[in-house]
């Protein structure tokens, strides 16, 4: 398969993880109307149309992933990537195996059915596997990903782009899925897939590599610097209250929900303590915001005094955005 066709189907993966996700949302929307006896009466012929939609994305999604094996095996990250997707979706279908159908065929048993089956794709690595690969492909064959991909309006700034903003701040509850160098191709094809233009350079600096303490106290953020037409730009991303169990590079089980019970702690503990109650003693996280920020503002100034500097967050990381904006251009704060 030519490295164009390959790319294309990538496309193609990549829409479908995204209308699963979007599937996903929707039957979640769709829960409260099993309460409600008169709305409940139309459900049924929603869920058959979910159930249909999701049977669609399932068997379009292993189609092109056969298509992808089948060709895809010389380049061995390309092949790494593939055989990740195959055993997510091996590990869908044996989860679908070992929790069947609810014996009873109530609506809210059928909902159920399904967020479960969606929620067993792993939606969010899956995603991220896919455009992992595309960001390598743009690395090594940046004009023939610039031909398969939609053209769309050439933005002198990338931050001009909601989408990319929210693609960056995203990436923010991602990056256990990705190693330094992975994190640089990444960024430069969310520059190129939102701005449609070609980024120069990517430095990446992490919160919790440059103040050693910020791990113990929930802080994490992390910043990018972009070169763009000789114009430098400099995204700090601050995240919010996190917490997951799906780290793929923690094995054990009981490590995994030891580190998701610590860092929702650590997280909340702050939300209410300092947030809420106003308690200046305990605002560890305000403090590293600002650290953080200081320290990228004083690095990326000594590569090019004229950077734009620009602060994203979300809930928990919207406040230290806000908080932190002594030296930024524009925020992006999103706060629910």
């Amino acid at each position: 398969m030519e490295t164009t066709v390959i790319i294309s189907t990538l496309f193609r993966l990549a829409k479908v993880f995204d209308d699963m996700g979007k599937l996903l949302f929707k039957a979640h929307l769709d829960v409260p109307l099993t309460f409600d006896r008169a709305q409940s009466q139309a459900l049924l012929r929603r869920n058959n149309r979910l159930e249909f939609s999701y049977q669609q994305l399932k068997t379009s999604k292993i189609k092109l992933l056969n298509q992808l094996l089948a060709t895809a095996g010389a380049d061995p990250y390309l092949w790494a990537k593939l055989r990740r997707l195959q055993a997510l979706d091996v590990a869908s279908l044996a989860a679908v195996q070992a929790n069947p159908q609810f014996n009873r065929q109530r609506k809210i048993n059928r909902l159920k059915q399904l967020i479960i089956n969606l929620q067993n794709e792993k939606i969010n690595e899956s995603t991220v596997l896919t455009k992992q690969a595309l960001a390598y492909l743009y690395h090594i064959a940046p004009d023939k990903v610039a031909a398969t991909s939609k053209p769309g309006p050439i933005l002198a700034d990338p931050f001009d782009s909601r989408a990319f903003k929210m693609d960056m701040m995203a990436l923010n509850y991602l990056d256990q899925y990705f190693n330094v160098q992975e994190l640089q191709y990444y960024v430069k094809y969310l520059v190129f897939i939102h701005a449609h233009q070609a980024a120069e350079a990517v430095i990446h600096y992490d919160a919790r590599t440059v103040l050693p303490n910020a791990e113990q106290t929930g802080f994490s953020a992390v910043a990018y610097y972009v070169t763009l037409n000789r114009q430098s730009y400099t995204y700090i991303s601050y995240k919010g209250t996190e917490g997951t169990m799906d780290d793929p590079r923690i094995k054990s089980f009981t490590q995994r929900l030891d580190n998701y019970v610590r860092e929702s702690y650590q997280d909340w503990k702050y939300n209410i303590d300092a947030m809420l109650i106003g308690n200046t003693e305990n605002d560890e996280q305000l403090q590293l915001a600002r650290r953080f920020t200081r320290y990228v503002v004083r690095r990326v100034r000594r590569i090019n005094p004229a950077t734009i500097i620009y602060g994203l967050g979300h809930s928990l990381g919207g406040i230290l955005c806000r908080r932190s904006n002594y030296w930024m251009n524009r925020l992006m704060v999103a706060i629910p």
